[in-house]
């Protein structure tokens, strides 16, 4: 689920929804665990003027491009 996000704001709620009703902290947990591990980057908007920023919740993203291709079914040229 976590490819079909690439580069997307993360929002817990709505992937643990789309996963069968699973809480929002549980996706959560498994989102750190896979950033512990170096699997998934989460980057966390930059936020100079928190008043004037919109989207604050940080995007996602899997580190190795060819996980994201298999899991995507993108197959190579």
């Amino acid at each position: 689920m976590l490819a079909h996000l690439q580069g997307q704001p993360f929002n817990a709620s709505r992937l643990g929804a789309s996963l069968g009703g699973v809480a929002h902290t549980t996706v959560a947990r498994y989102l750190d665990a896979l950033v512990d591990v170096m699997m998934v980057r989460r980057l966390e908007p930059r936020l100079p003027n928190a008043g004037k920023c919109l989207v604050k919740s940080p995007k996602v993203y899997v580190r190795d491009s060819g996980l994201v291709h298999a899991l995507l079914n993108i197959a190579p040229d």
